[in-house]
């Protein structure tokens, strides 16, 4: 799941005002979502006002890189879209030229795979598109569920957040394909620092690439907690 995304020269707009609109502010070890209110141009440059429900990690500071997402004004390239919230439409920019034969796919589950099982495999399986995770051992509310679960020689992409999370014990990812993550390619919560309690949990031989779109840092290949 992309946003679209501006580079950090505004294009003449005014006003640009998006409920969900947001900026990346990038430091030299991280990068921070500011939900802001508006853009507006001025005499000067652009003036942007912050939403003060979410307030910043970390406070501006001068020459600092940003940029904008999550605004209709700001899609300018192929394969940026948006999604406006209050009429459901979505705009979409293709990155090559649409045909008859041309296949568009929405995520509109969060998870496509909820593994509340344990002691199962799951192999040579493709599976993709989802808002948050495609493969995960815990349940919507966040409780581990699943022990001694395998994904092997699968293929997994296209997420919001990580492609594969596997929290709890004895869970393998072994030989998969893993692509176009929104943050870590594969997440592993497994054992606990303060009972010294083995998680036993491994990550062998997967092919991980194109992780960490939409958080840019702090979101590795292979995550671990």
């Amino acid at each position: 799941m992309s946003r679209a995304a501006a580079s950090c020269r505004p294009r003449p707009i005014q006003p640009l005002h998006e409920p969900d609109s947001a900026l990346i502010c990038c430091s030299d070890w991280r990068d921070t979502f500011i939900k802001i209110d508006s853009i507006t141009k001025n005499s000067k440059g652009y003036n942007v006002t912050r939403n003060n429900a979410t307030k910043p990690q970390y406070p501006f500071t001068k020459g600092c890189r940003f940029y904008a997402v999550a605004a209709l004004e700001l899609l300018d390239a192929p394969g940026e879209y948006h999604v406006d919230k209050t009429s459901g439409l979505l705009h979409f920019l293709p990155p090559t030229p649409l045909t008859a034969g041309s296949d568009l796919m929405v995520s509109v589950l969060n998870t496509v795979v909820q593994a509340d099982t344990s002691h199962t495999k799951f192999t040579g399986l493709t599976m993709s598109v989802s808002r948050d995770l495609i493969f995960s051992t815990t349940n919507r509310a966040g409780t581990i569920v699943g022990n001694n679960v395998t994904v092997e020689n699968c293929i997994l992409s296209n997420s919001g957040t990580s492609c594969v999370h596997l929290a709890g014990s004895n869970n393998t990812a072994l030989n998969n394909t893993v692509f176009g993550c929104g943050t870590s390619g594969i997440s592993v919560v497994s054992g606990s620092v303060n009972t010294l309690e083995r998680g036993n949990s491994s990550v062998v031989a997967n092919r991980i690439s194109q992780c960490s779109r939409i958080a840019r840092t702090y979101t590795p290949g292979v995550g671990e907690s």
